[in-house]
C-alpha cells in the first residue's frame, strides 16, 4: 500500500505602494501547496493546482503596468513568484515612469519569504 501524503495550502498576498500609501498600489496574490517537500502553485500535481495573479492595483494620478507577472520553478522544492510593473505619471503625455519588482519564495515546508 502506497504511504499516504499530507498536502497542505497557504494563501498569499503582497503589495508595494506609492507615497503615502494613496497614490498608487501594485499587488499580487495567489495559492500555493506544498507536502513537506515539494511546492508549486500554476501547474497541477497530486490533483491540486494553485494561482499566481498580477495587476491588482491602481493609481491616482498614475497607472500600473504589470510587464510581467511569472512563476520560477527551483528543483521540486522551492519556486519564486515575480511581479514586475512600472508606475507611470500621467501629465500630458509626458512619458515618465519608474520600475519595480516584487518576488515571493516558497519552499517545500511551506515557509514564505
Amino acid at each position: 500500500m502506497a504511504a499516504v501524503r499530507t498536502i497542505w495550502t497557504r494563501t498569499w498576498s503582497q503589495e508595494i505602494r506609492g507615497l503615502y500609501y494613496i497614490n498608487w498600489l501594485e499587488k499580487h496574490t495567489g495559492r500555493i501547496y506544498y507536502d513537506g517537500s515539494r511546492v508549486w502553485s500554476t501547474t497541477s500535481t497530486s490533483g491540486y493546482k494553485g494561482s499566481h495573479t498580477c495587476n491588482q492595483g491602481f493609481g491616482i494620478g498614475y497607472s500600473v503596468k504589470v510587464t510581467r507577472c511569472s512563476t520560477e520553478k527551483i528543483g521540486a522544492g522551492s519556486l519564486r513568484e515575480w511581479d514586475y510593473f512600472q508606475v507611470h505619471v500621467i501629465a500630458h503625455n509626458i512619458p515618465i515612469y519608474v520600475s519595480h519588482s516584487m518576488r515571493a519564495a516558497f519552499n517545500g515546508p511551506g515557509s514564505i519569504s
